[in-house]
């Protein structure tokens, strides 16, 4: 079973144009302020405070959540939630490929 899921789990790709994640591909030129959600606000941030135009890619198992802003104005997509192990590596690759 653990086989079946780690070869099954989505992928996280950022590269120089992109990010990818699961279905979710938007280029970077499209993308605000990635932001690390610290585990005490996971809850809000997927529960009472989630805008229903985001897209998410979100695992019941991972417990580390990177917020990422739609900064393109003809997006209807506020902004990209994506459930990751490791979110502040996310938010660093995220910065270093925006620059």
């Amino acid at each position: 079973v653990l086989i079946v899921a780690t070869i099954t789990s989505p992928l996280i790709v950022v590269d120089e144009v992109r990010v990818m994640a699961g279905r979710i591909a938007i280029p970077l030129d499209a993308l605000g302020k990635a932001i690390e959600i610290s585990q005490d606000r996971v809850r809000l941030e997927l529960g009472p405070n989630l805008d229903a135009r985001a897209q998410k890619l979100v695992r019941g198992d991972l417990h580390q959540l990177v917020k990422i802003l739609v900064a393109d104005p003809q997006d209807p997509t506020p902004y990209i939630i994506l459930s990751t192990r490791r979110a502040a590596e996310l938010v660093s690759a995220l910065g270093a490929n925006r620059t």
